[in-house]
């Protein structure tokens, strides 16, 4: 990640929130490659506690890049800050999944291990995620459309819950733009249909 900050333009480089960016991935860089090797409990306790302060310190860098790529649209391509933002938000992602499953290893939590879920339902996760994309549509349409969900409603099985809502959040919340935009003057919006289907070896959502 690093390289490609430093593979961009001079001049985007040197965008006060870009380059704020980039120090940050420097800063967690220097701090985690001068760890020595842990060995005791409590020496795992305050690199959990580093792992928590560098995600908190990353939280808004998505955000804080977008900001930057407006400023610097004359110089660089749609096309080219698509792809470093793709690159960024799928590295981070993966970053951040196996940070945070690091940290919660340490918690006892009921029908989790680490961040895995033993049980995951994909029907209460889309329910969960829909309650979030109807209240960002709802802020932009006054209205937001339901979520149907159907298929395989009642399958469960062990995954990583934390970019499966990811990527349901942003599927949810364009589908329901969609459909508002598409909808603007009827009365009454149509359901986003969210269907389910699973088998031996994989599942989808649709």
């Amino acid at each position: 990640m690093i390289r490609r900050f430093q593979q961009l333009p001079s001049l985007v480089c040197q965008n006060p929130h870009i380059n704020s960016v980039h120090q940050l991935y420097l800063f967690a860089f220097k701090v985690l490659t001068a760890i020595k090797p842990i060995e005791t409990p409590e020496q795992d306790q305050d690199y959990s506690k580093l792992l928590r302060t560098l995600l908190d310190n990353h939280e808004d860098v998505v955000t804080t890049l977008a900001k930057g790529f407006r400023e610097c649209r004359s110089i660089m391509t749609p096309e080219e800050v698509k792809a470093f933002l793709d690159n960024v938000v799928t590295s981070r992602l993966g970053i951040r999944m196996v940070a945070e499953h690091h940290i919660a290893l340490h918690r006892d939590t009921q029908g989790l291990i680490g961040v895995i879920s033993t049980k995951l339902s994909p029907a209460k996760t889309v329910r969960e995620c829909a309650r979030f994309a109807s209240s960002q549509c709802e802020r932009r349409f006054y209205r937001s459309p339901e979520v149907e969900v159907v298929g395989h409603t009642s399958v469960s099985f062990p995954y990583f819950a934390m970019p499966l809502k990811y990527i349901l959040q942003e599927l949810l919340k364009n589908a329901m733009r969609a459909t508002a935009e598409h909808h603007e003057k009827d009365l009454t919006l149509p359901a986003v249909v969210a269907t389910i289907c699973n088998n031996e070896h994989d599942f989808t959502i649709r």
